[in-house]
């Protein structure tokens, strides 16, 4: 039946619409194995499929300066797909990242993936969150004629806010 059909759609589209989307900026620290610290920013924008499930997408630069370390600039874009409880969230990540290394230090682009958990509340009309990442991230680096792997695998911290529309 017609009715029903138009009916059915109706469902659909409605279980299926955005629940939620906004954008933001956040700071990041993130402790990479090899690199050490790296400090930064990002944006985010963050779009809702159900009540409980969002997937965002992630652009973000962090500096990694260290006197331990070389220097190295990351620019990982990235994607999330997060389930929520109330204020709670987790979820899995995939990015691609883009390295650019210091003098003389030639670091290759590289696929990773991550794990992510954090908690996201309302304040003052915005959204406010933290989150705890674990960036699971090999790569080679070359430093003249040697060619090294590169663990990028660690842990990290977002602090941001967002402007839901």
């Amino acid at each position: 039946n017609k009715r029903y059909s138009i009916i059915a759609a109706l469902l659909i589209v409605a279980i299926l619409a955005p629940q939620v989307n906004a954008i933001g900026i956040m700071g990041s620290w993130w402790k990479q194995d090899d690199l050490k610290n790296g400090y930064g920013i990002g944006l985010i924008h963050e779009f809702g499929l159900l009540p409980i499930i969002t997937i965002d997408a992630r652009a973000s630069w962090l500096n990694f300066s260290d006197a331990d370390s070389a220097d190295a600039n990351v620019f990982p874009l990235e994607a999330t797909g997060r389930v929520k409880l109330g204020m709670f969230y987790g979820g899995l990540g995939v990015g691609y990242y883009i390295f650019n290394g210091g003098d003389g230090v030639e670091i290759d682009n590289s696929v990773g993936g991550y794990l992510i958990g954090g908690i996201g509340f309302g304040l003052f009309g915005l959204g406010a969150f933290g989150e705890v990442k674990y960036t699971f991230l090999d790569t080679d680096i070359n430093v003249g004629t040697q060619t090294n792997k590169l663990k990028a695998s660690g842990v990290g911290i977002n602090l941001g806010v967002t402007l839901p529309f």
